[in-house]
């Protein structure tokens, strides 16, 4: 479970939480997006740097550019994934949903109780399966080559041999304001998805017994 703490509270979709009408998603988002980014400063200052950084060899499926961090703590070396901030709606959605993760149950609109009570049911109940997020960090060597990527703690740290396996969670893979010909398109590519509520996208098993010395 994360445990650092934000101030201040961010919801991934301001429609889906029933705020009020006129509210603006894009400053919200962006608010998000600078906390993510101090929160990153932050995190890096605590580590004394970025460590070593290389490409992800783990990765089964999804968006490339994943990267590994490495980094000393107390005498042993600890991973965190970096992880591409996807441009546009979808990146900062995301980032706005880790925000809201760390966040109090403070209601953002209005103090309704039992809009307070579900929130932080789900986000409780949410919490416990999340890899601690740091926040977001820029790599690059000048802003034309700059990318932002969301630190996130690496759940292999103490496994020796790991296995992986990428499911992709929800009935459907589209935007909630993606138009309907996406959707549809969506809904024919995957049907398997809308039925279970899950669809298997890549896996890397290790099989071969470990050499002994």
């Amino acid at each position: 479970m994360a445990k650092d703490r934000a101030a201040g509270a961010f919801c991934p979709d301001a429609k889906m939480r029933g705020g009020p009408a006129g509210h603006d998603d894009a400053t919200e988002r962006a608010a998000a997006m600078a906390m993510a980014i101090e929160r990153g400063i932050k995190f890096t200052e605590h580590e004394s740097g970025l460590g070593i950084v290389a490409r992800m060899t783990m990765q089964v499926a999804g968006h490339s550019g994943m990267l590994t961090m490495q980094v000393r703590q107390e005498n042993k070396w600890k991973k965190f994934c970096l992880k591409p901030v996807q441009s546009g709606e979808r990146g900062a959605r995301e980032i706005s949903f880790y925000e809201f993760m760390l966040t109090p149950s403070a209601v953002v609109h209005g103090s309704a109780e039992i809009r307070d009570n579900v929130e932080r049911r789900w986000r409780d109940g949410l919490q416990p399966f999340l890899c601690d997020y740091h926040g977001v960090i820029v790599l690059g060597a000048n802003r034309a080559s700059e990318q932002r990527y969301l630190v996130l703690d690496d759940c292999t740290n103490e496994m020796r041999r790991p296995s992986a396996l990428d499911i992709k969670l929800g009935t459907r893979t589209t935007e909630p304001r993606a138009s309907l010909e996406k959707q549809h398109k969506s809904l024919a590519k995957y049907p398997c998805q809308t039925e279970l509520g899950c669809r298997l996208v890549g896996m890397r098993v290790v099989t071969k017994p470990e050499s002994v010395p």
